[in-house]
């Protein structure tokens, strides 16, 4: 087995646009809403509310969503689609689907919605396990049917709990300042990278700045039945699988191992940029050898001043170093 080194420059260069150059607070919330905007929905129902004396009372409600895999699955707020008659789901780019609920989680306030439809946008779920006070933090959702509103603040707390009700509790809960209202709910709330950390759902009204969402990582968690034949998409902007792959040991032997076999790479992304390409198989990121999708999670460096990417290609492996070279534009 042959291996081979490619050294790529990631150009870190602030382009100038018509409206000036972003400082960088801007250019991480318009970062992240691109990146979760295009997934968020707004959901548009019918609910059956008390039946009145001559037959049953239907009111309109509202809110928002995210899809989360490419077969249509919508997450969103249990409390949004709670006793719908007819669930219709809005993606941005004008297409419109009927929704059925196909699972519920009361106790985080999440359900799940089943759309029908091809080439449908995702959001990446990211984690909640290290939020810090004072974070960023941006939620993108339908307040008051204005529709795929952008709002930025920071995440005030966390693993907060909340009574919504006489009988309901919501834990598990990000106290947040960003601006949401009602349609909001089920929305994400994302982090700088455009990654869904919670999801919208409940505000203190006569309050300034205290909203809550739910952590993701319980959400995760309570759903992993739902999510697991799905969840496909790696950092970098890879799409894979586990794969089985025959490795050399330092005395050229051949070993059994598995790696991540690159079933598909996002256009633009970090990986196309690196050259990664369709067929190839991951065997380690950083030094840290990855075995299926979930090591490369783990393995995901938070910065990409240097990376180094390993990889089997047509039976040889292939070492791709990424450096970040920053531009002068002055």
């Amino acid at each position: 087995m042959k291996k081979f080194t490619h050294i790529v420059e990631i150009d870190k260069e602030l382009k100038i646009n018509d409206n000036g150059l972003l400082d960088a607070y801007s250019a991480a919330v318009t970062t992240a809403a691109a990146k979760a905007g295009p997934a968020t929905v707004h959901i548009s129902l019918g609910k059956r509310t008390e039946p009145w004396p001559f037959g049953p009372n239907y009111v309109q409600g509202t809110g928002s969503g995210i899809i989360i895999n490419k077969n249509g699955l919508v997450l969103t707020s249990d409390h949004v689609v709670r006793n719908s008659s007819a669930i219709m789901v809005h993606l941005p780019d004008g297409r419109s689907f009927n929704g059925e609920v196909v699972g519920r989680d009361p106790a985080h306030d999440v359900a799940l919605v089943r759309i029908e439809g091809k080439n449908l946008p995702t959001v990446k779920l990211g984690t909640s396990q290290n939020l810090q006070p004072g974070q960023l933090a941006i939620a993108i959702g339908n307040p008051l049917g204005f529709t795929w509103t952008v709002t930025a603040g920071v995440v005030s707390a966390t693993h907060r709990e909340l009574w919504v009700s006489r009988q309901q509790k919501l834990n598990n809960l990000i106290q947040i300042d960003v601006p949401i209202n009602p349609g909001n709910s089920g929305g994400p709330l994302v982090n700088s990278r455009g990654e869904v950390i919670g999801i919208n759902s409940a505000m203190v009204l006569g309050a300034q700045g205290i909203g809550f969402a739910i952590e993701i990582d319980p959400i995760r968690k309570a759903l992993k039945d739902f999510l697991a034949a799905d969840e496909e998409t790696i950092p970098l902007g890879i799409h894979g699988k586990r794969e089985k792959v025959d490795l050399e040991n330092e005395k050229q032997e051949q070993r059994e191992s598995t790696g991540i076999l690159v079933t598909g790479v996002e256009t633009g992304s970090l990986a196309d940029q690196l050259g990664v390409m369709r067929g190839d198989v991951i065997v380690a990121l950083d030094g840290q050898r990855v075995e299926d999708p979930k090591d490369m999670e783990a393995s995901y460096p938070k910065s990409t001043d240097q990376l180094k990417l390993l990889v089997i290609r047509d039976g040889d492996l292939h070492e791709i170093v990424a450096r970040t070279v920053v531009r002068d534009i002055t």
